[in-house]
């Protein structure tokens, strides 16, 4: 069953999530694009509707939340090596079918390549939630289809985007707990 929300409505219900989590969507990075005067369409935290790029693809891959550019491991002391801490706050990623399939290939390096699984990969993806971004339409250079990459079932919740709000369809209760009473 999918439930109508309206673009107040959605930015209602991000502000509520993001007291427990942090969340990211497809956002416009101002004038951060490859030409003058374009915008770069990235992963970034959102708190409401007007954050969120649903209509376009993004430039990035989400895996830069999981897997940032540049990280701090390992701390190196003379005697001692210090694993760094990994911020394992719950995050939730707005997603299209295809970036989410792309994260089980992520799980496979990190996890399954090897005799041990990457232990900070480990405790973040346990705390990691997806809400799919349904595609109206392939956009171009998009390859999905033919790689079997536009159907997944790894989301808690799905949201079909228009400029009247999204159609949801939830499949975890965290999700529909912050969406009664909108």
């Amino acid at each position: 069953m999918a439930i109508k929300i309206t673009p107040d409505e959605f930015s209602l219900l991000i502000q509520r999530l993001n007291k427990k989590w942090r969340v990211f969507a497809p956002s416009a990075e101002f004038r951060g694009g490859r030409f003058s005067d374009t915008d770069n369409i990235i992963y970034q935290r959102i708190s409401g509707w007007r954050d969120l790029i649903w209509h376009e693809k993004s430039h990035m891959s989400p895996n830069t939340i999981i897997a940032p550019i540049t990280e701090t491991l390992f701390y190196f002391d003379k005697d001692t090596i210090q694993i760094a801490e990994t911020d394992i706050s719950p995050i939730i990623i707005f997603a299209r079918a295809c970036d989410i399939n792309a994260m089980s290939r992520l799980d496979y390096m990190y996890l399954s390549n090897g005799n041990n699984s990457d232990y900070s990969y480990q405790l973040l993806r346990e705390h990691i939630r997806f809400v799919l971004i349904e595609c109206e339409e392939s956009f171009e250079n998009c390859f999905c289809v033919s790689m079997g990459t536009n159907k997944t079932d790894c989301y808690s919740a799905a949201m079909r985007f228009s400029d009247e709000g999204a159609l949801v369809s939830i499949r975890d209760p965290f999700i529909e707990a912050a969406i009664q009473g909108l």
